[in-house]
Order: C-alpha cells, then sequence, then structure tokens
C-alpha cells in the first residue's frame, strides 16, 4: 500500500450487515484526499460485523468521515498516522511461527510437509478463515484446552462451533487423539480451507466439518451429546447457541467460549448459568477473555 519511507493515514470504522458495509467502502472514495486504497473485511461470520477502512497519504477530512459514519450508522472513523513501515518487514514478522501453548503455529504453506504430521505442531492456511493463532480468543482457547488436559480432562466426544480456519478442531484432535469432532461455520469458505487445515494436519478422518449457523444441524444432534463445546466466535452468537449447547452436552462436560472482551463476560456467564452451566475458569489473552464452563450434574 505504502513504500518503505513513507508515511500515511489509516482510517477504519466498524458496522453491521455487508451491504452497508460495501456502500460504507464506496464512500471513502469521495474522501478527500482520495484515498490511496480502502479495505473491507468481516470480523467474524456469525456476528455480521464488518471493518471497513481506508489508507491517505495526507491526513483526510474529519468533517467528511463523521458525516459518513452518522449517515451510515456506523461506529465513528478511527484515525492513526503510520510512519516509515517496513511492510517487507512487517509482513515477514507476521508469518513467523506463532507460540500458542503447547503449539507452535505456522501459516506458511512451505511447512506442511515438514511440520504437518508433527503432534505439537499446527500448520494452517491463514489467507482466508478466521483462526490464524494470533489472535488472543484463540490463544486464550488453545491455553484453556491445555488446562483441562493437565487436569486430566479426555474429552471422547467435541463440537466445534464457528470453526474458522478449523485451528481449534485440531488443537483438540492434536492433545486428544482418540476424540471424535464435529466442526461448523456458516461460512461455505471457511468449511473448506477448514477442510484443507484438517488434511494438511492429518487429523481430517476425525473432524467432520460442515455448513452451519449455530448448532442447529442434523449431525450436531446426531453426535450429541458432547464431553466438550468450543466456539470462539462473538457476545451475541455465543449467547444464541448456549440454550441449544446445553441440551447437547453431555453432564460434567466443558465449554469453552471466547471472542468477548471483559466488559461483556458477565453477560456471557449469566446466560451460561441459567442453562445450567457453572463457570471454572477464566482467561484473560491481549484483552479478549476466554471463558470454560462445566454442566452441572443432575440432582
Amino acid at each position: 500500500m505504502v513504500a518503505n519511507g513513507k508515511r500515511c493515514f489509516h482510517a477504519w470504522t466498524r458496522i453491521s450487515g455487508e451491504a452497508k458495509a460495501r456502500t460504507l467502502a464506496e464512500g471513502l472514495e469521495n474522501i478527500q484526499p482520495p484515498p490511496l486504497g480502502t479495505e473491507i473485511m468481516v470480523l467474524q461470520e456469525m456476528s455480521d460485523r464488518w471493518e471497513v477502512g481506508a489508507y491517505f497519504s495526507a491526513s483526510p477530512d474529519p468533517a467528511g468521515l463523521s458525516l459518513l459514519s452518522t449517515c451510515m450508522d456506523a461506529e465513528e472513523f478511527q484515525l492513526i498516522e503510520i510512519r516509515d513501515v517496513d511492510w517487507v518487514g512487517k509482513y515477514r514478522s507476521a508469518t513467523k511461527p506463532v507460540l500458542a501453548g503447547r503449539f507452535t503455529i505456522r501459516g506458511n504453506s512451505e511447512y506442511i510437509d515438514s511440520h504437518s504430521a508433527e503432534r505439537n505442531s499446527i500448520v494452517i492456511d491463514s489467507s482466508m478463515a478466521f483462526g490464524t493463532g494470533r489472535h488472543g480468543s484463540t490463544k486464550g482457547c488453545i491455553c484453556a484446552l491445555e488446562s483441562l488436559a493437565h487436569r486430566g480432562f479426555e474429552p471422547k466426544k467435541v463440537a466445534d462451533i464457528g470453526c474458522g480456519s478449523g485451528i481449534l478442531s485440531i488443537s483438540a484432535a492434536k492433545i486428544w487423539p482418540s476424540s471424535k469432532i464435529v466442526a461448523s461455520d456458516l461460512d461455505p469458505n471457511s468449511v473448506e480451507v477448514a477442510k484443507s487445515n484438517l488434511k494438511y494436519n492429518r487429523v481430517e478422518r476425525r473432524v467432520s466439518v460442515f455448513e452451519c449457523a449455530g448448532m442447529n444441524h442434523d449431525t450436531h444432534l446426531l453426535a450429541s451429546p458432547y464431553d466438550l463445546l468450543l466456539a470462539n466466535i462473538l457476545l451475541e452468537p455465543l449467547l444464541s447457541i448456549v440454550p441449544r449447547a446445553s441440551e447437547l452436552l453431555a453432564f460434567d462436560a466443558r465449554a469453552v467460549l471466547s471472542g468477548i472482551a471483559a466488559n461483556e463476560s458477565s453477560r456471557l456467564r449469566e446466560a451460561c448459568d441459567s442453562e445450567g452451566l457453572a463457570q471454572t475458569d477464566e482467561i484473560d489473552f491481549e484483552g479478549w477473555i476466554t471463558l470454560v464452563f462445566r454442566k452441572r450434574v443432575s440432582g
């Protein structure tokens, strides 16, 4: 976007709905000075929240940004100045292996043959789906899985809801080699990426991946009850699946839920408690909260 040694300005906001996000991106083209380029990305499929931004060679018109966000019912634009960015170095840094719990997570295809079969190594195609191992919520979930394993927890049936790249399913499959896992995502592209990543990591025979919003697929019912539920999504979709998840969890099962900020954790905790899920652990990783719950034994 910008050559080394140059500076630019990055403005971005968040908005609900893909159609509105694309209209907002088009509106950014009319801001002065004209943007060097615009970007649009979904924050997480099940929430339909989008981030829209643009890069400028000089500070963009604040009044224009404010008017645009107000008219589109978007969040207020954030603006930062970027100076002397070594974009080649930035890319290399972004593709370096990441440590998460016991795992070294690699995002380059060159590692597929040499590391994919290793129990403590994960290879992820990070280009098209959420879940590269670099996000605080993903790291928190993996640490939660490690903690459960250290305590002797051994799930036989696992459900991964909103699986994205499949990284949590892969982690669970490598931590618990005897487990059977069902993974789902409402985005068909994510489902295909997850299937590829499962093959890269040689766990595809133990993980079934399919397209579905929430937990309403026939496979979710047929494969239940689950000993472990994984869901690294955002607050509203988490709240929407809690009642169904509680129905499909075995007694004394665990649920690892993430993708929320600290000020949202109380709402998720209350929703889970009302469905018979008691919190047993909380992990704060880079400002993202991962909560672990246990389904109460009846009686």
